[in-house]
């Protein structure tokens, strides 16, 4: 069994299930204080923990813990998340569960990778923050996290889907320089020659 920490979509019974994920046990924990902090910096608006307490400067930073569910899973199961969560890498993290604070547990949990981070945090949309919602709803985290979720201002993708801004990581920057490159060598080629 692999003990697994879920902070965002996975806390939601209902995304483990369409994941073919089936805990054997779940149960509320938290980081210790001050460790990390959750915000909506990966691509798209998507939630990632980091180290640090984080600040409240704006409303899509959670500071001081991450909130989220303890779950034990089979080491396939931890295969399955691992390629759905695309752009974030497992690592290890220290979570204490809310049955047992005195105890400290190293679990698997995802973190975004340095190039799927957008420079600073924006609003989650509707539909991920309702996902975030529904799991800290059903596995009764705490209160301050399930208003503070409540509270978020949220994106509503039009038909255009999400603002520029929401893609604006290292990974999309580098990729849009190495095509503007690649594009331009083409034409000098053909133009030159």
């Amino acid at each position: 069994m692999v003990l697994y920490f879920a902070y965002g979509a996975n806390t939601d019974p209902a995304v483990l299930r369409r994941r073919s994920v089936n805990p054997s046990e779940a149960r509320p924990a938290s980081t210790p204080k001050n460790l990390y902090h959750i915000c909506f910096r990966h691509r798209a608006g998507y939630a990632t923990v980091l180290p640090g307490a984080g600040t409240l400067h704006d409303n899509f930073t959670f500071p001081g813990v991450v909130h989220g569910v303890l779950y034990d899973i089979t080491g396939d199961e931890l295969h399955l998340l691992k390629r759905a969560e695309e752009g974030y890498t497992a690592t290890q993290i220290t979570v204490v569960p809310y049955d047992n604070a005195v105890t400290t547990i190293i679990a698997t949990a995802f973190q975004s990778h340095s190039w799927n981070l957008l420079p600073s945090p924006v609003k989650p949309t509707l539909q991920y923050r309702n996902k975030l919602l529904a799991g800290a709803i059903h596995y009764k985290l705490h209160p301050d996290y399930i208003r503070w979720l409540e509270s978020l201002d949220v994106e509503r993708p039009s038909g255009y889907g999400l603002p520029r801004h929401y893609y604006d990581t290292p990974f999309i920057r580098a990729s849009t320089y190495a095509v503007v490159v690649i594009v331009a060598s083409v034409l000098c080629a053909v133009l030159f020659t």
